[in-house]
């Protein structure tokens, strides 16, 4: 964007967000598991992912908003992966992506 000339201009980051259940194959940090095509992680990947994000974007000022995909996990069936971008479980207990979320924007 800078190189043309739009550094004015904002990109938003929006529904940035990995899931940590669903029915298909688990990536993690130690095995992303490609050959798998996996559709969810575990929650040590998704932490390692939230503050990666969060690094990056400090880091880039033609960046405008972030948002994560969604606050809190929206039900238990691990049928879909759609119920588990969450920060925070369904019953409301934080993951640790909470925690590393909170901790990279500070």
């Amino acid at each position: 964007m800078i190189a043309n000339g739009d550094s004015a201009k904002q990109i938003w980051i929006t529904e940035f967000g990995a899931p940590t259940n669903g029915p298909g194959a688990l990536a993690t940090p130690t095995n992303y598991n490609f050959g798998a095509n996996p559709d969810h992680v575990d929650e040590t990947l998704q932490a390692s992912m939230v503050t990666e994000a969060v690094t990056q974007y400090k880091a880039t000022p033609w960046l405008g908003s972030f948002f994560w995909y969604s606050y809190k996990d929206q039900g238990t069936d691990p049928n879909t992966n759609e119920n588990f971008f969450g920060l925070l479980l369904y019953d409301g207990s934080k993951k640790p992506a909470y925690y590393a979320f909170y901790n990279a924007i500070k």
